[in-house]
């Protein structure tokens, strides 16, 4: 799936939440805006300016306003099983 972030404004701050396990996502910048459309989190698990990788379940994302030309994102999600304790 990609998306892209809307021209007139950013993301609203979301948290995607699961009903069961945890939800990771994976998102690979394919293409960057010329300014704007940074991703935001406040505690990924990896982040770099073309790969950001973080629980989309747990931790609160958006996207700043893109303000010139188009942001495409390659958005790979997967739900795993929460632990077991033992």
């Amino acid at each position: 799936m990609t998306t892209s972030a809307p021209r007139s404004g950013g993301n609203a701050a979301a948290r995607r939440p699961v009903e069961r396990g945890r939800h990771y996502r994976l998102n690979i910048v394919v293409k960057r805006s010329q300014a704007g459309g940074e991703f935001v989190c406040a505690a990924p698990l990896f982040a770099s300016r073309r790969v950001n990788l973080f629980r989309s379940d747990a931790c609160e994302h958006s996207v700043t306003r893109v303000v010139g030309g188009s942001r495409y994102v390659l958005s790979i999600g997967w739900v795993l099983p929460r632990r077991v304790s033992c």
